[in-house]
């Protein structure tokens, strides 16, 4: 259906910004901030900047960013690079080869410890909140996203990551490569324990 449909409004243009309140609630079968991400990342054209401190998102998405970067997208992914959950940590490295092998680029932030989540989607969509790119975000816990259509809060959210990715290391094809047998290990596990 109609994506405005899946929402709760809880404005109308304001100054020209559409203002939502995205709500995931799987018991309750209320996916909003799971159909807004597949609808924007899957239709974008421009930039599309992602961060989490927890990056290990379902297939879709995954196939939604790569896609994405096959149509000439900017795709960027920030993500924690010593994280409080190592188990996520690792589990996140494992996705990160078929991501960096269609030209995305993924950052782990190294100066100082990522709380933030939010995604700037074509220079006009703009989502802050609770929810992580992860399967408790996705299929287990309550969350709610606050989401913009206009370019103000969009556009700020691309300079704050562009900000953040100076206390961050890019992670580049050949390093992750060159992981160990123990890394690759070590990840293929945490991935499969994340499944559960």
């Amino acid at each position: 259906g109609n994506l405005r449909q899946q929402v709760v409004d809880v404005g109308a243009q304001l100054g020209g910004v559409f203002l939502q309140v995205l709500g995931s609630d799987v018991r309750r079968r209320r996916r909003h901030i799971q159909r807004a991400l597949y609808h924007t990342v899957g239709r974008s054209m421009a930039p599309c900047f992602l961060t989490t401190p927890y990056f290990v998102p379902p297939p879709r998405l995954l196939r939604a960013l790569v896609h994405a970067r096959r149509r000439g997208v900017d795709v960027r992914v920030l993500t924690a690079g010593i994280s409080d959950v190592p188990i996520v940590a690792a589990a996140a490295r494992h996705l990160y080869g078929t991501l960096l092998r269609a030209g995305v680029r993924i950052f782990e932030m190294t100066g100082r410890t990522l709380h933030a989540k939010t995604a700037a989607i074509d220079g006009v969509y703009a989502s802050i909140g609770s929810f992580n790119l992860d399967r408790w975000s996705f299929s287990r816990n309550l969350e709610v996203n606050f989401a913009a259509l206009g370019p103000g809060l969009a556009r700020s959210l691309e300079h704050r990551m562009e900000e953040d990715l100076l206390l961050s290391r890019e992670v580049s094809q050949a390093e992750h490569d060159a992981r160990g047998l123990w890394d690759r290990l070590v990840g293929w596990v945490a991935f499969q324990l994340m499944r559960l």
